[in-house]
């Protein structure tokens, strides 16, 4: 007998918006957000959590294929140069947020451009 293999899915945030309709029957999209949270971010966990959970969102779990997909990484700190690994999440279209004094800072430069991980939209 053989045993199927089976898709799973491991994030720490994850936040779902319905339609919404406000004035003049205007409807924002569907947008799902998911956030990577480490308490030592490195750029190995970046790449891991973009090839393996949002690159692979469609097949394990196809029930939001049609909202928009916006990711993050959390993190209290770094690895390594910390300057680098928030250079490489926002080369990747990731939203930054660092935990700083019991807070939650998003880090990302003014001219950051954040990615719809869909995969018709790279």
């Amino acid at each position: 007998m053989s045993r199927s293999k089976s898709l799973s899915l491991e994030f720490f945030l994850l936040g779902i918006t319905g339609a919404l309709t406000c004035c003049h029957s205007l409807k924002l999209a569907y947008v799902l957000v998911i956030v990577e949270v480490k308490t030592t971010l490195c750029i190995s966990d970046i790449k891991y959590f973009i090839r393996n959970i949002l690159n692979r969102l469609p097949t394990l779990a196809p029930r939001y294929a049609d909202r928009k997909v916006y990711a993050g990484v959390a993190y209290v700190k770094t690895g390594s140069n910390e300057a680098n690994v928030i250079k490489y999440a926002e080369d990747s279209g990731l939203f930054i947020i660092k935990v700083v004094n019991n807070t939650n800072k998003i880090v990302n430069s003014a001219g950051f451009k954040l990615r719809d991980y869909r995969p018709d939209c790279s």
